[in-house]
């Protein structure tokens, strides 16, 4: 008995477009996209933080590279530096964004853009610098004179 192995007209339309994609420059992209933890809880924030500082945002200052691509980064000034940092300086701050949020990384908002009073960053060391900890949690408003909202 002899058998053929024949190929469905899909498979192989399937496989041809992979070649041609391949070939083309056009390979599909495998895209790693983060769970990110939750640092609604000062404390938990504060725990995790690298850099913990407070003042304010003077602008923005280009892109810093990230494990998940570039994010924007911001020149900020330090009134306080709680945890690591120095007071009285100004550093650059990366806005983490969310690679995987079907826009630019911002569609859920920027945790530094527009912020123009007085805030706290919680803030991590990424492969290019500082950069908030979450796309959404890392900066938070701190008028002046309120107390900070954590236990050191």
């Amino acid at each position: 008995m002899h058998t053929t192995r024949t190929r469905s007209a899909a498979g192989t339309l399937g496989a041809l477009v992979l070649v041609a994609a391949a070939l083309s420059g056009c390979a599909p992209v495998v895209r790693s996209c983060p769970s990110w933890a939750d640092f609604s809880d000062p404390d938990a924030a504060y725990r995790q933080a690298d850099v913990v500082v407070v003042g304010h945002v003077a602008g923005r200052d280009g892109t810093i590279g990230t494990q998940f691509g570039d994010v924007r980064a911001y020149r900020f000034e330090v009134e306080d530096a709680v945890k690591g940092g120095e007071s009285g300086t100004v550093v650059r701050i990366g806005s983490r964004a969310d690679p995987c949020d079907g826009g630019d990384g911002y569609t859920g908002g920027d945790a530094l853009a527009g912020a123009a009073d007085r805030v706290i960053v919680y803030a991590m060391n990424d492969t290019g610098g500082l950069v908030t900890l979450t796309p959404s949690q890392g900066g938070t408003a701190l008028p002046d004179g309120a107390p900070l909202p954590f236990d050191r």
